[in-house]
């Protein structure tokens, strides 16, 4: 969830960041293109080599601290990404990036601290109440809390402001209704979600957690002969597609 939507932020913040605050070096430039590649490649441990190397250069430059903490996040070392993002907001501003604060909740997170997540995400909110993905991961925040209600306003508000429409919203909205008990409702947000997943040469992007996800509903319901249905679906694109290939291929070796 975080890996592709931050690396796409960090791009675009670091257009930003060079083209409106202050000049950066060339040398410095070219090696945070490098360190994001890498980590946009999961080359982790290269990437934090060059990003060191470029704030080193650089020390100046918000976005490259914004990147070594998505780094430090991969690698769990939540504690230290969480110090980039304050000294990536305390150049930058604290009212510029919410991409600055959803990287430092999912580092609160993985510390075990969802409390101050939601915090930071309420600081993503205020700056951008449009941003779909903020209420989204909020909304997962207070399902670990354990709070239904705030979790399902959250979702709803997620599905309230999104342009265009995600289904991952939902997603995590049907998620929470499951947890509630309401088999109808997360029946139907999973069908919305089914019905707005991207096709890509043909077949469903992610459709298995959605009609898994629905066929357990379903199941609740007491719907078998629905549930069934989506079971086979999965099953029958699963059989032929490149995963049965590879797997076949696995068999016989």
């Amino acid at each position: 969830m975080y890996l592709r939507k931050a690396v796409y932020n960090l791009v675009l913040l670091s257009c930003f960041a060079i083209g409106a605050f202050r000049p950066v070096c060339a040398e410095a430039v070219n090696d945070y293109n490098i360190a994001l590649r890498l980590y946009s490649h999961h080359q982790i441990a290269d990437a934090l080599k060059v990003v060191n190397r470029q704030i080193r250069i650089a020390p100046g430059f918000g976005p490259a601290y914004a990147l070594r903490a998505n780094i430090y996040c991969a690698q769990d070392k939540n504690i230290l990404a969480i110090k980039d993002i304050e000294k990536a907001v305390a150049l930058e501003g604290s009212d510029k990036n919410p991409d600055y604060y959803e990287i430092a909740a999912r580092a609160h997170y993985q510390n075990g601290d969802p409390l101050s997540a939601i915090k930071a995400l309420d600081r993503a909110i205020k700056i951008d109440p449009a941003g779909d993905l903020y209420y989204r991961v909020r909304s997962k925040m207070w399902t670990i809390l354990k709070d239904d209600k705030k979790a399902l306003a959250d979702a709803n508000c997620a599905i309230r402001v999104q342009k265009p429409q995600v289904t991952a919203n939902y997603k995590t909205r049907g998620d929470i209704y499951m947890h509630m008990g309401k088999y109808d409702l997360a029946a139907a947000d999973y069908t919305a979600a089914i019905d707005r997943v991207p096709r890509k040469n043909g077949l469903d992007v992610d459709f298995e957690k959605y009609y898994s996800s629905r066929a357990l509903a379903y199941e609740k319901l007491g719907k078998k002969d629905l549930a069934a249905k989506d079971k086979a679906r999965v099953q029958s694109v699963v059989k032929e597609g490149w995963g049965a290939f590879l797997y076949d291929d696995a068999k016989k070796d």
